[in-house]
């Protein structure tokens, strides 16, 4: 989901809080429709049962703690005013689903690659992943990535993430991934087949942070600070080949830069795909996802 930086608190399995006095998250908004089936063919609602059950939405408060026993208490005991950037939400899962369905319309890939029909073989980014929440659920909604990789902060939101992670495993280490459903209306279901995960704890920022095979990208930037949303767009530069896309919500990236940086410096254009609009308890209500290409990268030099 969410923790790398920002302003108030963004948008979750729906409806949560910390500005609001700290009522649970919610799900979806009043246009969600559970029987609704992902381009792989799997349906949004068992997803969310079974993201529920790794991440009940009555703990919400409890993963916002650890955000800020990480993020906002080592300042707080220096007698310093904590960043607005370490803020923990929860995006929800219904809006991310229905964008990752949008981002691959968009998807060019290489010019060596036909378009393919699903998210089949590519790979998938939450860059600022939190407790791993939508790097989960994005595994199960497209079972056929190569990769749902999350890169996250914070340290105990990290580990949070791998603990829910190894609750997917089939055979303790065996890394073959299932999200358990548990019951839907009264009737047990069988698990999610999911694709490969991967969780690491460090900064998308971080040069040796690598996630350059990335197809699809996606920030929680509802939160994100200018300054930061400068760094993302010097991290995409630096990382991401030209057809990839970047999932961006509230912010769009600047559309054209140049990055004097390491390894190397250069310049990107991204194209704006399509603006789409969608809940985020942490607006409020409605909120915009931008689905951006990347067309030139120091990447793809």
């Amino acid at each position: 989901d969410f923790n790398l930086k920002s302003r108030p608190p963004p948008s979750s399995t729906a409806h949560a809080s910390s500005a609001a006095g700290g009522r649970e998250p919610l799900t979806g908004g009043s246009d969600a429709d559970p029987d609704t089936l992902s381009l792989s063919g799997v349906r949004y609602g068992s997803v969310l049962s079974g993201i529920d059950a790794l991440y009940p939405p009555s703990g919400w408060q409890l993963r916002n703690a650890a955000s800020r026993t990480d993020g906002y208490w080592p300042y707080i005991t220096k007698g310093d005013e904590p960043p607005r950037d370490l803020v923990y939400g929860e995006f929800d899962l219904y809006f991310f689903a229905r964008l990752l369905d949008r981002a691959h319309y968009h998807f060019v890939g290489s010019a060596d690659d036909a378009p393919p029909a699903t998210w089949e073989g590519k790979v998938f980014v939450d860059l600022g992943s939190g407790t791993g929440r939508l790097t989960l659920g994005a595994a199960a909604l497209h079972p056929g990535w190569k990769l749902c990789r999350g890169i996250e902060l914070l340290k105990g939101l990290h580990e949070m993430g791998e603990t829910n992670l190894a609750k997917c495993d089939d055979v303790a280490g065996s890394g073959n991934f299932r999200l358990n459903l548990g019951e839907e209306d009264g009737v047990e279901v069988g698990p999610l087949p999911m694709s490969d995960v991967k969780l690491s704890c460090g900064s998308f920022d971080d040069v040796d942070e690598y996630f350059g095979d990335t197809d699809c990208a996606f920030a929680f930037s509802t939160a994100f600070t200018p300054e930061l949303m400068g760094r993302l767009g010097a991290a995409v530069c630096r990382q991401c080949q030209p057809g990839s896309i970047v999932i961006t919500t509230d912010y769009m990236l600047p559309l054209e830069n140049y990055v004097d940086g390491i390894p190397d410096p250069g310049s990107y254009w991204l194209e704006l795909a399509e603006k789409v609009d969608g809940w985020n308890w942490l607006t409020g209500g409605e909120s915009t996802a931008f689905i951006h290409r990347v067309v030139t990268s120091a990447a793809g030099k």
